[in-house]
């Protein structure tokens, strides 16, 4: 689906935050101060709480694997990683099997793996090629606003009296709105700016949407 109007490079870096805030925060690190919550709520082991670290690992693992297939359409892969990692942030404010948890947990490792890395090498290509190669740090900030939104959430969830379950669904719905907020500009190929041009035929593109503009 190609975007109505053009999007410019700090819209295209300010949404590639987003979608890193949610990939890490929320996909990634959103475990580590629900885990004492929900040590409380349903009496989670030492041992569990591990396993269940772990199996976000493997995803992540196997996501950043996953990435470096040469046949990912970018816009896809970047929205259907968004998409998982919302909803099974949701589930796991739902589900309370322990089984039904490793495999939330080792879903939202691999999609926030592939976000991860199809985001960095969609967006920075494109900022370079626009002159704003000062942007890319606003893209990276994604990762440490996500992880600080996610701990300062949860603290206030606690104060609050929140259970871990609520903790879970208030940042699934985070999630889904920053994806629906971000959802038509990240991956589409439209951008102002001098973004909307062909990369220079110096761009190495191997897979194909892994491109590094040269600075010769």
């Amino acid at each position: 689906m190609t975007a109505s109007r053009s999007h410019s490079p700090f819209t295209v870096a300010v949404s590639g935050l987003a979608a890193l805030a949610v990939a890490m925060g929320i996909g990634r690190f959103a475990f580590t101060p629900i885990l004492p919550m929900m040590q409380a709520d349903h009496g989670i082991s030492v041992a569990q709480g591990g396993w269940l670290a772990s199996a976000n690992y493997l995803g992540y693992l196997a996501g950043s694997l996953f990435a470096m297939h040469p046949n990912i359409p970018t816009r896809t892969a970047i929205r259907l990683g968004l998409v998982l990692i919302a909803a099974c942030t949701l589930a796991m404010g739902i589900e309370h099997h322990f089984a039904a948890w490793l495999i939330l947990r080792v879903i939202p490792g691999f999609a926030s793996a592939l976000v991860l890395v199809v985001v960095s090498a969609w967006i920075l290509p494109r900022l370079a090629h626009a002159a704003r190669g000062d942007l890319s740090g606003t893209v990276y900030a994604g990762v440490g606003t996500g992880i600080m939104f996610a701990g300062v959430a949860c603290l206030v969830m606690v104060r609050t009296g929140a259970s871990s379950d609520t903790a879970w669904i208030v940042l699934g719905m985070t999630a889904v709105g920053v994806t629906i907020a971000i959802w038509r500009v990240l991956g589409d190929e439209s951008t102002s700016n001098g973004m909307d041009a062909p990369l220079p035929e110096t761009a190495s593109c191997v897979p194909k949407w892994k491109c590094v503009v040269s600075t010769n």
